[in-house]
């Protein structure tokens, strides 16, 4: 069993049981998941599941066969942080990268950059961050390959390089222009609040290998402060960083909601339902519907910016193996 799984149970307010917590860490620790299932897994962990989802059928099923007593209708703070359990089971695991790349994305992305505060299990989104940082480091890296198959190994590589090559000489182009690509603008005419959610998302645009790159907080950082002439940029609120982009550049926003994917791209999902009022409406009341977040919740502008690069890759990792 996991080393941490009672603890974890514990933080959500349940008691291990030293007959079924093993069994149970059994099954999450052997199930091998789909897309589509981690998808419904992290909506599962953070709440946004108001009915029970039929594609974890199958893994309620494997529950119940070892432990009869086990309720998917009733035991629903129990099925949450096992959720959360199996996403970390799929990071560690890593027998797939897209796969637990897809994982990570969705824990940290659900959770807001610590905005969302009744999570579950706080550690799990900790965890997911974690594997993110470790693996832009590891970008270079290739699976080794049978020495039968040595010479398209080394063209594999050498292809896997040129293409990071190629990205990250991209973006630092970005970063030396001090201009935004989609509005044509320098950052400082952009401004902060509205730099913090456009930055995040051309970066996104540039990104090829996931999870991106090891600089990526630092290159938005610095987008951040060049449209701030404040040496340290306030927090500030989704709402009011949203408001401040031109609403023809949110109406061409990329955002197709597929499979739940909605829920866990909180600021993407906002930047629509703020296209459901006309410019100068108070759209408070759509947003914390839309988003289950307060329209009063703040936000570093850096961060805001890495919530929603890391939004952008969680739809694009979906969309390759979804």
């Amino acid at each position: 069993m996991h080393k941490l799984f009672t603890a974890w149970l514990r933080t959500a307010g349940l008691e291990p049981n030293d007959q079924t917590s093993p069994k149970h860490w059994k099954v999450i620790s052997e199930y091998l998941p789909t897309a589509e299932e981690i998808i419904s897994f992290a909506r599962l962990f953070y709440g946004f599941n108001r009915q029970w989802d039929p594609r974890l059928d199958k893994f309620g099923a494997a529950l119940q066969d070892i432990d009869t007593a086990f309720s998917m209708q009733n035991d629903k703070q129990l099925l949450s942080v096992f959720a959360g359990a199996e996403l970390i089971a799929i990071i560690e695991r890593n027998q797939d990268k897209s796969l637990a790349d897809l994982a990570a994305l969705c824990l940290v992305c659900g959770g807001v950059q610590g905005a969302r505060t009744d999570v579950p299990v706080p550690e799990l989104p900790r965890i997911a961050a974690r594997y993110i940082e470790e693996h832009t480091s590891k970008r270079m890296q290739m699976p080794a390959a049978p020495v039968e198959d040595n010479v398209n190994s080394r063209i594999g590589r050498l292809e896997h390089e040129l293409t990071i090559v190629g990205e990250e000489a991209n973006m630092l182009w970005w970063l030396v222009s001090e201009y935004s690509r989609d509005l044509n603008q320098s950052w400082k005419k952009v401004g902060s609040p509205a730099a913090s959610i456009i930055a995040g998302k051309e970066l996104a645009d540039l990104t090829r290998i996931v999870p991106g790159p090891v600089a990526a907080t630092a290159f938005l950082d610095r987008i951040v402060r060049l449209s701030d002439s404040a040496k340290s940029p306030k927090p500030i609120t989704v709402k009011e960083a949203i408001e401040k982009t031109p609403r023809e550049w949110r109406e061409q926003y990329p955002f197709k909601p597929a499979a739940g994917v909605e829920d866990l791209s909180p600021i993407s999902k906002a930047i629509k339902v703020s296209l459901t009022v006309s410019d100068g409406d108070d759209w408070s009341a759509a947003f914390e519907r839309g988003t289950d977040l307060e329209a009063k919740s703040k936000i570093p502008a850096n961060a805001l910016a890495y919530q929603v690069f890391l939004e952008r890759l969680l739809a694009n990792q979906f969309g390759q193996v979804g």
